[in-house]
């Protein structure tokens, strides 16, 4: 039995842009003070993947020590951004004229068109 080797070895995977000389990156707790929250909320989104950050802990290192790039950080902001509500389509007005009339053959609910009077109200009654 033989193993088929690549002849090339896979494309390393697409490094992330890097920021900048002198642009500094985030650390949790100074973005948990921006946005007025626990350190545990910004690492809850980096867990669930909704905001990148580098770790840049030493290989080895018992915990993280995430970093989160300003382009990250603003892309993160745009997807979550507010989003103005649509407004609803305006309803329709019904008829001031419009009066329910019981018909007494079939004992359904019919719509008379007209002016409310005596004639259409003795349906109702």
């Amino acid at each position: 039995m033989s193993i088929a080797i690549p002849s090339q070895p896979d494309p390393a995977p697409a490094a992330a842009p890097r920021p900048a000389p002198g642009v500094r990156a985030w650390t949790v707790t100074e973005l948990a003070e921006r946005f007025v929250c626990k350190p545990h909320a910004i690492l809850a989104l980096i867990r669930a993947g909704e905001l990148r950050a580098v770790n840049i802990a030493a290989p080895g290192a018992n915990r993280p020590h995430w970093r989160i790039l300003p382009n990250d950080l603003a892309a993160f902001e745009a997807r979550r951004a507010a989003v103005p509500a649509q407004q609803p389509a305006p309803r329709k007005k019904q008829k001031q004229d419009q009066v329910p009339v019981l018909d007494a053959a079939t004992g359904k609910v019919n719509r008379a068109f007209g002016v409310v009077g005596s004639a259409a109200m003795e349906g109702l009654r």
